[in-house]
């Protein structure tokens, strides 16, 4: 072996399970999310009750009775200093809190969120062969480009009229756009969605938890290699990283060091309603400053939850079978602590009960039916879980010059209740 790269292989595997940044290299940033945290008040507002109780029949339904949204960067940035060099198979990011090595994967997203998982993310799998532009047509006259901005524009136009199923669709597309996938908003939104929608079944049935968690955590990804570069040996502490952006759903990445870290009480309240997702039962009281981090990163590895412990009724639900046969995790208790660090020694055992039932008086929006049976489309077979899935674009894609009308970002801005600031990005 060259003695060059012998070297470097060497230097690899010295550098296997350590930290990212050395507690001597921390410092403070400004982190932001490009989702609009308080999307649920703004779908409760424009909606009638009748069409809040259609929406919450839909896969994103659960999301209504999220007690709190309010995004603290100080926390998300506190534990992103806390990254470890952790080789895996699969898309994992690895933290050391209190000598304990915690891990956020797709399934820790999946209990937080309540999404969907398959490896079948083909959209065109779940649009029926007939399917038109209609949505496109109706609310965005046929444009070739609609961006997020676009979206949120018409939305809050309530074009729909006394369409309740219309007005549940265009919330679906809002929630989905602002809520979970948040991003710049001149991005486009594709037209496969568009079209999507206008099929309830099959928008239902896809297996959104994949593309909001890739876009959730590429962009943790990719902010923690920006921090390394920026705050690296040769870099002066004044010239280190000072704000940065994270896209897709950050607060699903919040409200998992909630439940991961028990020094949190000060700051956070929890009830025992999680049977739909984790992030229902927690309620922020107040955002912690940085003169906090010592309060909550104490030392004790008593203080940190991992693995996470599931109730039966949890269980029960099909997003955990989904997430199980996406991550072929066949122990969901299986820690993987790596190195000297500990699992944790306590598990998560507050009451878990099941969410309250719909008003069935309200029937679920009408659907078109699928021309090939989703339950077979959607049933991933036995099998190794596929290397990558490189076929889902999350690129931003700009189209500025194709945009309706010309939108001024102040007035929208202050339609949308944001704070000011660039492109739809809301700070701690």
């Amino acid at each position: 072996m060259d003695k060059k790269v012998a070297v470097q292989k060497r230097k690899r595997d010295e550098s296997k399970d350590e930290l990212r940044f050395p507690l001597e290299k921390h410092f403070k940033a400004q982190v932001t999310t490009r989702g609009y945290r308080d999307i649920g008040a703004v779908i409760k507002k424009l909606l009638t009750e009748r069409q809040l109780q259609m929406f919450r029949r839909t896969c994103f339904g659960h999301f209504l009775e999220l007690k709190d949204s309010r995004f603290s960067g100080v926390l998300i940035h506190s534990f992103i200093l806390r990254a470890v060099n952790k080789v895996t198979s699969g898309e994992e990011l690895w933290f050391r809190v209190n000598d304990v090595d915690v891990r956020f994967s797709a399934y820790e997203f999946a209990i937080m969120t309540g999404l969907r998982f398959s490896h079948l993310v083909d959209i065109d799998l779940y649009i029926p062969s007939k399917a038109t532009d209609r949505i496109l047509q109706t609310y965005f006259h046929g444009c070739k480009s609609v961006t997020y901005a676009d979206l949120s524009r018409v939305f809050q136009q309530r074009p729909w009229g006394e369409d309740d199923t219309d007005a549940v669709k265009l919330a679906l597309l809002f929630y989905l756009h602002m809520g979970l996938l948040g991003s710049d908003l001149r991005k486009t939104i594709p037209q496969k969605i568009l079209q999507l929608v206008d099929h309830l079944d099959g928008f239902n049935a896809y297996p959104w938890g994949v593309r909001v968690w890739q876009m959730t955590y590429r962009s943790i990804c990719d902010n923690i290699s920006r921090i390394s570069i920026d705050s690296g040996p040769k870099k002066k502490k004044e010239n280190q990283l000072k704000q940065y952006g994270i896209m897709g759903f950050p607060l699903a990445f919040q409200f998992w060091i909630y439940e991961t870290l028990d020094s949190l009480f000060r700051w956070v309240d929890e009830s025992p309603y999680i049977g739909a997702a984790r992030m229902l039962r927690w309620h922020t009281k107040d955002i912690p400053g940085w003169d906090s981090i010592s309060a909550i990163f104490t030392g004790d590895p008593d203080d940190v939850n991992f693995p996470l412990d599931l109730s039966p009724v949890e269980r029960d639900t099909e997003w955990y079978e989904d997430i199980i046969r996406y991550t072929g995790i066949s122990d969901s208790r299986s820690s993987s602590a790596s190195g000297d660090a500990p699992s944790s020694p306590r598990d998560v055992s507050s009451p878990i009960v099941a969410p309250p039932p719909v008003d069935a008086s309200v029937q679920p929006p009408p659907t078109c039916p699928i021309s090939d049976p989703i339950e077979e489309l959607i049933s991933p077979g036995p099998g190794p879980r596929p290397a990558t899935t490189e076929h889902i674009s999350l690129h931003c894609t700009y189209a500025l010059e194709n945009m309706l009308v010309p939108i001024d970002q102040n007035s929208l801005h202050a339609s949308m209740q944001l704070p000011q600031g660039a492109n739809g990005t809301v700070t701690s």
